[in-house]
């Protein structure tokens, strides 16, 4: 028989007492930690206690404005709200609305797989949208290929999404103008706003059906070649041109409420023109850029006839050598009692004139608004 058997059996012995104490350690901090975690069960965050409507509203409300997401800044999209818990994960991509919003941006900088990587997105953000009325915002800074397969394939898809259009923006070169036409040709009865602007058109876009739309912006000479809806609209942004391209577009708007012209006057165009009926209209803005002579008398605001007029924005170095007789003029011929009145100057013109805001408050003394400022 071993004579270190009993040692053996001893030392067991020890080792089981200390195996004891450690368990019965640990029994006490499992329960120690199922009290606290008990504790903490019980808590609820508050805004976890909220009903999934209020959170989803919160969301919506919360979120940037109309077309300011972009799918490819994850930290400026719902993506971000995806990240916080669970909970919110599921809310977000259950909420169609959230991603009805986004921004696609194509630079001078991007290669074909960056653009790839945002059309890809682009496709996952509608299908995400579900029906709900798309914002979209397309921006080509640059010449894209029109034998591009994936830019193609996306706005003949896009195209298909036209029906969930509620306000459109694109913007850029001659091609991409080629490849979105399409998408504009087809009918879109949720459409409220349009924002379009491009250098030229080689075909005529009619836009499609859209009963709702209210709000337009057009630039660059493609302008002319776009039939809308004249008589539907209420704002109308008409950006860069002469007087004389923005008359037929003007003659057939008839109901305009809001209007905005950005003018190059020059002496060769513009300085007859037909008078321009808007009995609802009640803001005007004129932004003018004279080539030549600041003094330049070309009194656009001739040709306007404005009963309802409330708000005008105009150019001082647009009225003419004697601006209170221009805009007494004015009045007179609308009819109209305006609240505010905002003269502009740009400071490459030099202004001979001293006038002040004194002087135009000593003349019109019923409008209970009058400022100068640069013009943007």
């Amino acid at each position: 028989m071993r004579s270190d058997l009993p040692v053996h059996r001893a030392c067991l012995a020890e080792i089981d007492v200390e195996i004891a104490e450690v368990e019965q350690r640990l029994a006490k901090l499992r329960s120690r930690r199922a009290a606290i975690k008990g504790l903490l069960d019980a808590y609820k965050y508050p805004v976890l206690t909220l009903p999934n409507e209020i959170v989803s509203e919160i969301f919506f409300h919360a979120s940037p404005p109309v077309a300011l997401w972009e799918p490819q800044a994850p930290f400026e999209s719902p993506l971000l709200l995806t990240h916080v818990c669970s909970k919110w994960r599921q809310m977000v991509f259950s909420m169609p609305l959230l991603w009805s919003t986004f921004r696609l941006a194509f630079t001078p900088n991007d290669m074909r797989p960056s653009a790839d990587r945002q059309i890809a997105l682009a496709y996952n953000w509608l299908k995400r949208s579900g029906s709900c009325p798309l914002s979209l915002d397309i921006q080509h800074a640059m010449e894209m290929d029109t034998r591009y397969p994936a830019l193609q394939s996306f706005y003949s898809d896009l195209g298909e999404h036209s029906v969930h259009c509620g306000h459109l923006t694109i913007t850029g070169s001659f091609t991409a103008a080629e490849m979105v036409t399409p998408l504009l040709s087809g009918s879109m009865p949720l459409l409220r706003s349009l924002h379009f602007n491009f250098g030229r058109l080689s075909q005529p876009i009619v836009l499609g059906d859209a009963p709702l739309l209210r709000t337009v912006t057009l630039g660059g000479r493609a302008r002319s070649r776009v039939t809308l809806p004249w008589a539907q609209l209420t704002s109308l942004t008409l950006l860069e041109g002469i007087l004389p391209r923005f008359i037929p577009m003007l003659q057939q708007a008839r109901n305009l409420v809001h209007c905005e012209l950005n003018v190059f006057l020059n002496p060769q165009h513009g300085q007859v023109a037909p008078d321009l009926h808007f009995p609802r209209m009640e803001s005007l803005t004129i932004k003018a850029v004279v080539g030549g002579n600041p003094h330049l008398d070309i009194r656009i605001l001739e040709c306007f006839v404005t009963p309802a007029l409330r708000r005008l924005v105009v150019p001082d170095f647009n009225l003419g050598n004697d601006p209170f007789d221009t805009l007494s003029s004015f009045f007179a011929k609308s009819s109209c009692t305006l609240d505010s009145l905002c003269l502009t100057y740009d400071e490459r013109q030099a202004r001979a004139r001293n006038i002040t805001v004194a002087d135009y408050r000593l003349a019109f003394p019923t409008i209970s608004s009058i400022s100068l400022r640069h013009q943007d």
